[in-house]
C-alpha cells in the first residue's frame, strides 16, 4: 500500500480516500499515535503506555464533500462511532516506502470549530476540523 486508503468492511476492498477528505491536514496528520510510557520500571526502561494506537486528522478548512466523506461512513445517523479500515503511517514500520499499514479502528463522529455554509458543496467549508479514529489495531 502506497497512499491513504480505506474500506467499509473487512472483506471489501481497499480504494483510495478521496483528497477533500485530508485536504488541509496538519503535517504529520496521517501518521499513527503511540500512547507514551507514563513511568519507567524497576530496571529504568520506559513501561507503562496505557491504551491503543490512534490517528488524529487536523484541518484548518475542509470542503462539505471532504466532511460527507467522513459522515458516510456511518452506518446509522445515531451512531456515536463507526468501525473503519484504513491505511496510516506508522512511525514503527520500515523504510518510509512500506511504512503504509493496514488498520482498523472506531472512526469517532467528525467535529469542527466553526461551519460557513455555501451555495454548494464545494462553497460550504469547515473549520478547525477533527477526525479521531481511535483504538486502532493492525489488520489485513
Amino acid at each position: 500500500m502506497a497512499n491513504f486508503q480505506y474500506k467499509s468492511s473487512s472483506a471489501g476492498t481497499w480504494t483510495d480516500i478521496p483528497h477533500s477528505a485530508y485536504e488541509g491536514t496538519y503535517d504529520g496528520a496521517l501518521d499513527v499515535v503511540y500512547p507514551e510510557s507514563a513511568e519507567r520500571g524497576g530496571d529504568g526502561r520506559w513501561c507503562g503506555a496505557v491504551g491503543l494506537p490512534y490517528v488524529h486528522l487536523q484541518s484548518r478548512v475542509m470542503t462539505a464533500s471532504g466532511m460527507n466523506f467522513w459522515r458516510t461512513l456511518f452506518a446509522a445517523a445515531s451512531s456515536v462511532d463507526a468501525e473503519v479500515w484504513l491505511t496510516a503511517r506508522s512511525p514503527r514500520a520500515g523504510s518510509a516506502v512500506s511504512n503504509w499499514v493496514p488498520w482498523t479502528g472506531w472512526l469517532a463522529r467528525p467535529k469542527w470549530g466553526q461551519l460557513q455554509v455555501g451555495s454548494g458543496s464545494i462553497d460550504t467549508l469547515y473549520f478547525d476540523v477533527e477526525i479521531m479514529v481511535h483504538e486502532i489495531r493492525v489488520t489485513t
